[in-house]
C-alpha cells in the first residue's frame, strides 16, 4: 500500500473518505448519498456513486490516488476455517473448495482471499494447522467498484470486508501495545451504532470470532421523534442529531436506548458464557450513535464492561473525534 491512501466506506446515508499518510489521518470526509442510491447495502448505480465520490474528492482537494474500499457484508462471503498447514500456492488452490456449500457452481466467477489468524505447531515446532478468515467476492462486483473509483479519479488497490478494518486496528494495537509476557492476549469488541442497525464485532484474543447485528439504529430515533412530534422524518433527523428542544431525551427515544442497551448487554453475556476464559474488559464504540449523549449514558448503565472511544485505537489525527468515530471502517481498511 502506498504511503498515502484514501479509505472509503459507503453506508446508507454517507460515503466516508479518509486520507491516511502512513502516520496520521490527515483528512476525513462525510458526503451525503442521494436517497435510493444504496439499498440494503448494495449500490443501485455505480455510475451515480462515482459522481458522488468524484465531487467529494474535488471539493475537499484530496490529492491521493490509491484507495482501499470496505465491502458491505452483502457483497462478500466470509468463513472462519481451519486448514492443514500448506504453502500459499496450495492454499490458493484449495480455498475455493471451503466455500462449496455457499457457491454451488461458477467458482471462477469469484475472487478468494484470506487472513491468517493463527498457526498451530506440532510438538517439534512444525506448522500443523492454520486458523484463517477466508472471504469470497464476485469478480464482477470488484470490477464494478474498480470502474466506479477510476471514474472518480482513484485507483483501487484493496477491497476488503468491513471486518478486516477492525482486524487491522486490532493488529495495530497488538503491535504498539504488546501484552506483558505470561499474560493472555487481549479480547476486543467493537460496537458500531449506525442508522439501520448496530453491529457488535467480537475478537477473542484478537482473532475474529463473530458479528451480531441488532436491528436498532439511529434511524429508529428519527422515526420515533417524527411520530412523537408529528413532524417530517427529515426534520426529525435534524432534531435528533442537534438535540433540538431536547429531542434526544423524549420518552420514545429513551425506550429505544433501553432496548438497544439491553440487547448489547445480552450479546456480551452470551459471549462471556461461550468463552469462559474471556478477558473482555471493554467495548470500543464507534458510529454516529456515539454522538448521542443519552444513548451513551444508557449503554454505560446497562453494559457490564467499560465503553471506550474507538479513537484510542486509531492513528493520531488533529481531526475531531466525532468525525473519526464515523470513519473508523474507512480508516481501518487503509491499514490492509
Amino acid at each position: 500500500m502506498a504511503k498515502q491512501c484514501v479509505g472509503i466506506d459507503i453506508g446508507s446515508e454517507h460515503a466516508k473518505l479518509v486520507v491516511f499518510d502512513g502516520q496520521q489521518v490527515t483528512q476525513a470526509v462525510l458526503c451525503e448519498i442521494p436517497d435510493g442510491l444504496v439499498r440494503d447495502g448494495r449500490i443501485t448505480s455505480f455510475e451515480a456513486m462515482s459522481d458522488v465520490i468524484k465531487a467529494a474528492v474535488k471539493e475537499n482537494k484530496i490529492g491521493a490516488k490509491d484507495c482501499a474500499i470496505a465491502l458491505h457484508p452483502s457483497d462478500v462471503l466470509m468463513r472462519r476455517i481451519t486448514m492443514p498447514a500448506m504453502t500459499v500456492s496450495q492454499l490458493e488452490l484449495n480455498l475455493p473448495y471451503e466455500f462449496r456449500d455457499y457457491i454451488a457452481d461458477g467458482k471462477g466467477r469469484y475472487s478468494f482471499d484470506y487472513a491468517v489468524l493463527d498457526i498451530v505447531n506440532d510438538e517439534d515446532g512444525t506448522p500443523k494447522e492454520m486458523d484463517l478468515l477466508a472471504a469470497a467476492a464476485e469478480k464482477e462486483v470488484i470490477s464494478s467498484y474498480s470502474t466506479m473509483l477510476r471514474r472518480a479519479g482513484l485507483r483501487l488497490k484493496t477491497a476488503a470486508p468491513d471486518v478486516m478494518s477492525y482486524l487491522n486496528l486490532v493488529a495495530r494495537d497488538q503491535e504498539l501495545n504488546p501484552v506483558p509476557e505470561g499474560e493472555p492476549p487481549r479480547d476486543y469488541c467493537f460496537l458500531d451504532i449506525g442508522r439501520r442497525n448496530t453491529g457488535v464485532y467480537l475478537f477473542p484474543q484478537g482473532r475474529y470470532e463473530m458479528m451480531r447485528l441488532i436491528d436498532i439504529g439511529t434511524g429508529n430515533l428519527f422515526t420515533a421523534v417524527a411520530n412523537a412530534l408529528n413532524i417530517d422524518p427529515v426534520m426529525a433527523r435534524t432534531y435528533v442529531l442537534s438535540d433540538y428542544e431536547g429531542a434526544q431525551s423524549l420518552p420514545a427515544c429513551m425506550d429505544i436506548y433501553e432496548r438497544l442497551a439491553t440487547e448489547v448487554a445480552r450479546v456480551v453475556s452470551f459471549y462471556n458464557f461461550n468463552f469462559p476464559q474471556s478477558n473482555l474488559a471493554a467495548l470500543h464504540v464507534c458510529g454516529r450513535g456515539t454522538n448521542i449523549g443519552p444513548l451513551m449514558e444508557t449503554l454505560y448503565e446497562h453494559v457490564p464492561v467499560e465503553l471506550v472511544d474507538i479513537c484510542e485505537l486509531l492513528p493520531p489525527s488533529d481531526l475531531s473525534p466525532e468525525l473519526l468515530r464515523q470513519c473508523d471502517i474507512a480508516l481501518g481498511v487503509t491499514l490492509q
